[in-house]
């Protein structure tokens, strides 16, 4: 076992729908209802209780997704329909909309699908268009540097 984190969730919530992203070998980010979690072997450490906008870091939405690269940079997906996507940092120094779920905005997204490290640094995300009259309309995928919201 690389670690028994468990004892950091007492009691161990009812809820607990977790995304997990891995940082380096010491160093996991796990997202549940109660927050997002720095897991370095047998310590967990609340990172963050509540992520911009009053969304919960676990929800029951169908586009539910969370990515953390080297660098301690995590990208958030809410996953319900017109949900922004967060960007934050595994030190707790900060959470924010980095991109709005909105067409008219870089990154024209309706809503916003999945997101995933890169192996080569930064992140791919995926997001959908609902616009008939445009030859834009549908999914897009966009590549996102490490430092996309500094």
């Amino acid at each position: 076992m690389w670690g028994d984190f468990g004892a950091a969730f007492s009691p161990y919530p009812a809820d607990f729908e977790e995304k997990l992203a891995v940082l380096s070998d010491d160093a996991l980010v796990i997202t549940e209802s109660q927050g997002l979690y720095l897991i370095e072997h047998d310590k967990a450490s609340l990172i963050y209780e509540d992520p911009p906008e009053g969304q919960s870091w676990a929800t029951d939405c169908a586009s539910h997704d969370f990515t953390a690269a080297r660098n301690g940079t995590v990208l958030f997906l809410p996953g319900c329909n017109g949900s922004s996507l967060i960007q934050g940092n595994a030190d707790g120094s900060g959470s924010s909309v980095l991109y709005e779920a909105d067409p008219k905005v870089p990154l024209q997204a309706a809503n916003f699908h999945c997101v995933t490290r890169r192996p080569g640094g930064g992140f791919y995300c995926v997001s959908q268009t609902f616009n008939s009259s445009s030859d834009a309309d549908g999914p897009h995928l966009y590549y996102l540097s490490e430092t996309s919201g500094q």
